[in-house]
C-alpha cells in the first residue's frame, strides 16, 4: 500500500488484510471433501491443518459443518508451518504430534 500500486492478495493465509482477494473457495473445498468421504461410507473423520491460517480454518469449518449435518464429528490436529515452523515445532515435532493424534483416533 505504501508503494501506491495496485495490490491483490492471492493467498488466504491472513484473513484480516484489507485488499482484494483472488483465491479458491476453501469453504466449498471442505464441504466437497466431507461429501466425498460421507458418500463412500466413512464414519470417522480427522482434519490436519493450521489453527490460524485463513484457508485452513475455512476448509476445516466447512468440513466440520457438513459432517455435523450428517450427525458426525471431526477430530482435528494442528501444525503451524507457515510462514515457517517455530523452533519448538520442527517437522520432527509435528511428526510426533501427528503420530500421537492418529494413534489416539
Amino acid at each position: 500500500a505504501k508503494f501506491r500500486a495496485p495490490l491483490v492478495n492471492t493467498t488466504n493465509t491472513l484473513k484480516d488484510l484489507r485488499v482484494p482477494l483472488v483465491e479458491v473457495d476453501y469453504a466449498r473445498i471442505g464441504e466437497m471433501a466431507a461429501e466425498y468421504f460421507l458418500h463412500r461410507g466413512f464414519r470417522h473423520f480427522g482434519y490436519f491443518g493450521s489453527s490460524w491460517t485463513g484457508f485452513s480454518k475455512d476448509r476445516e469449518a466447512a468440513f466440520a459443518a457438513r459432517l455435523a449435518r450428517s450427525g458426525f464429528r471431526l477430530d482435528s490436529c494442528y501444525a503451524e508451518y507457515l510462514p515457517r515452523p517455530p523452533i519448538a515445532d520442527s517437522w520432527k515435532g509435528v511428526d510426533v504430534k501427528a503420530h500421537a493424534w492418529l494413534q489416539a483416533l
